[in-house]
């Protein structure tokens, strides 16, 4: 009877143990997925920070070429 308890509270232990392993690996997964998509989020974030001024420079001479004064285009409103 001694030994069919002890055997029961050793197959507990276990699956106990296996269930955090478990766990742990399913965390350590799901902090990799949440680290890799604020890395491409900054990443998105950076690459267009540094296109900004090159469309906004674009977008100012299409409008200058177009005939609209400079001071409209700078402001980077649309002419209809």
């Amino acid at each position: 009877m001694l030994y069919d308890e002890m055997g029961r509270l050793a197959g507990e232990a276990f699956r106990l143990n296996a269930r955090i392993t478990q766990n742990a690996m399913l965390l350590t997964v799901a902090m990799n997925y949440a680290w890799t998509a604020s890395r491409r989020q900054q990443t998105r974030q950076t690459r267009s920070e540094i296109k900004a001024p090159v469309k906004r420079q674009a977008q100012t001479s299409r409008s200058k070429r177009c005939g609209v004064p400079t001071e409209v285009s700078a402001r980077g409103l649309r002419v209809l």
